[in-house]
């Protein structure tokens, strides 16, 4: 078991990194971030480096790689808060690709776009021609902007509880209301589905486990990622400000709060890299490894943002500074794939399945 990132990896991450920064200058996020609209050519720049396939199979166009790659690409999206629906697209190719590769190879391209959502408020019936669904979802990132809708559903009778779906957002039967998020970087729009009948060829069976694990740690590789560029811009500025004649960054109460801060991403980075190996390698921990992942750097990664902000003092709560924009993409990352008690409920499921599948009595 090998969590360093070998030479590929390491290539993969300086390769996404220097693209995003190009594409997306902080200058860019903060004029999305006013006006909700990204230029087609970014668009289309991000799908020709391939990001969006990175886990599709090789014979939908994809790069045929793991959830390790994934977060390491979807990390690099956190760093730079790149208003694209990358975790989103990536989830998404991932899931189809196998079963639908005419259709993965055009969002690959960036020709058609999809957008998931983790949580199950759909209910799907079984009919004779397929599927009805019918259900509310709130808060679905880029879900105005995106052509399909790939989501998990809860069957009203046996049969679909681990499938997935995947939904046309133009059809008639789909409504979409859009919001202005919490996350200005991220359009979200409410989707009332009403008997929408999907074909079973559009069914994913037993998709919505994976599904729902790659989504989870893309978003919480999307909190490191912010967390990690908004600590890096903390440090560089307590090496510059002076206060009572001296650097900031000298006072030994600043240095205990950066040095647990530290410590903190490193804790993350460990988690959510085992998780990504843990998926990879169908191993027998895998989904608690995810829900451990998901909530402890849910907690986390918001003490480090609330702690930058902190040492940054007043120049912080400036609306131009722009720190408050990592801030809310952690926010928005940390309820997107489950929040905090939905990762913490399935944590001590497993442990207690755990117990009785060994054989446990008390007494």
């Amino acid at each position: 078991m090998q969590f360093s990132l070998n030479a590929e990896d390491t290539l993969l991450v300086d390769s996404v990194r220097g693209q995003f920064q190009e594409l997306f200058p902080f200058s860019a996020v903060q004029q999305f971030a006013d006006q909700l609209e990204i230029e087609d050519a970014r668009h289309e720049v991000a799908a020709d480096i391939g990001i969006y396939g990175v886990c599709a199979g090789e014979s939908a166009g994809g790069l045929d790689l793991g959830a390790l790659e994934a977060l390491l690409v979807t990390l690099e999206a956190g760093r730079n808060l790149v208003p694209l629906p990358v975790s989103e697209m990536i989830a998404a190719t991932a899931a189809l690709s196998q079963s639908h590769v005419d259709l993965t190879g055009q969002l690959i391209k960036g020709r058609l776009s999809a957008t998931v959502t983790w949580y199950d408020c759909v209910v799907a019936t079984q009919t004779s021609d397929g599927w009805s669904l019918s259900g509310l979802l709130d808060a679905v990132p880029w879900a105005a902007q995106s052509d399909y809708l790939l989501l998990p559903a809860r069957p009203s009778q046996d049969g679909c509880a681990r499938d997935a779906f995947l939904v046309r957002l133009d059809d008639p039967s789909v409504e979409l209301i859009s919001n202005r998020g919490l996350d200005l970087t991220c359009p979200v729009a409410r989707v009332r589905i009403n008997s929408l009948l999907v074909r079973e060829s559009d069914r994913l069976s037993g998709a919505a486990t994976r599904l729902r694990n790659l989504v989870a740690i893309c978003c919480a590789a999307e909190m490191l990622g912010a967390a990690e560029r908004a600590f890096e811009m903390t440090v560089a500025y307590l090496k510059v400000r002076r206060q009572f004649g001296q650097v900031i960054g000298s006072f030994q109460s600043l240095k205990h709060i950066a040095a647990n801060d530290m410590a903190s991403i490193e804790s993350m980075r460990v988690a959510i890299q085992y998780a990504g190996w843990a998926l990879d390698t169908a191993a027998d921990d895998a989904e608690m490894a995810v829900a451990i992942a998901m909530s402890f750097i849910s907690g986390s990664a918001r003490t480090v943002i609330e702690n930058c902000i902190q040492l940054h003092g007043g120049i912080a709560y400036t609306w131009k500074f722009g720190l408050h924009l990592f801030y809310r993409r952690i926010l928005r990352c940390a309820v997107t794939a489950g929040s905090v008690e939905l990762h913490r409920e399935a944590i001590a499921s497993l442990l207690i399945d755990s117990v009785i599948d060994s054989g446990y009595s008390e007494g």
